[in-house]
């Protein structure tokens, strides 16, 4: 009986991580981009933002990913707004990457700037040369001091 326990313990499905959804989602869109650059339209879009780890604690590295489609590539800027403040400004003349990986910084340098407790993010792109803008979905995410 003990051995049952065991094997059912171990054999446990676990759920796809928040990487492997966000890999998912871009397989997706990659093939939707491929079809839309076709008919020569300009696109812009961003989507599917997430930050990590959420809570951050002092000693951890906070990343934001989200999926960006600009058709055709020209240059842009990310924008990453907290708390209604710009953090950090991004500008490129390359393909964005899917999904776009942004290093925000030490979860202690985000304490000393914003504070302990629940944050609000999100990401303005400007698409430069056809003078568009779009921006993610706010979403939260939590600095603690330990």
């Amino acid at each position: 009986m003990h051995s049952d326990v065991r094997i059912r313990r171990f054999c446990r499905v676990r759920r796809p991580s928040a990487l492997l959804r966000v890999w998912a989602i871009a397989a997706v869109a990659v093939g939707v981009l491929a079809a839309a650059s076709c008919t020569g339209d300009f696109h812009l879009s961003a989507s599917n933002l997430e930050i990590g780890p959420d809570p951050a604690v002092p000693g951890d590295t906070v990343v934001a990913t989200f999926l960006l489609s600009l058709i055709p590539t020209q240059s842009h800027t990310i924008i990453v707004m907290i708390d209604d403040t710009e953090h950090m400004r991004v500008t490129s003349d390359q393909a964005p990457l899917i999904p776009v990986i942004l290093e925000l910084g030490a979860a202690a340098d985000l304490i000393a700037q914003y504070g302990t407790g629940d944050h609000t993010i999100y990401i303005l792109v400007n698409a430069n040369e056809d003078d568009e803008r779009t921006r993610t979905q706010s979403v939260g995410f939590r600095l603690n001091a330990s």
